[in-house]
């Protein structure tokens, strides 16, 4: 599956996208993620190509020859790169909260490589 972003900032206040979260759960699951990041702030750019529905897709996801995620390491995985670069950032309109970046790092490094 590739994948291109072409999301544009929505001018949207992100802190109020996300679902409240009291602790992150150890260890983290896709479906948390997604209930809790992916669904209420990724997939208001990326509903249209998929790769926040399942975690197959999302682990099967390329774009320009890089993984979105590559099992056990976070910093090789384009999703965390894209989430934590703070000179084009994904989401557009700024980066997440460190627990939510956090919360993913610590999802794809719990992945068998």
């Amino acid at each position: 599956m590739a994948v291109l972003s072409s999301c544009e900032p929505r001018g949207t206040d992100l802190a109020s996208m996300y679902q409240p979260v009291d602790e992150i759960p150890n260890p983290v699951t896709f479906s948390w993620l997604k209930s809790r990041v992916f669904d209420p702030v990724c997939s208001q750019c990326h509903h249209h190509d998929g790769l926040f529905t399942s975690e197959a897709a999302l682990l099967s996801a390329t774009a320009g020859g890089e993984h979105y995620v590559v099992p056990g390491n976070a910093a090789a995985s384009l999703v965390y790169q894209r989430m934590t670069d703070s000179l084009d950032p994904m989401p557009p309109d700024g980066m997440l909260e460190a627990r939510y970046s956090e919360a993913v790092r610590q999802y794809i490094e719990s992945l068998a490589p």
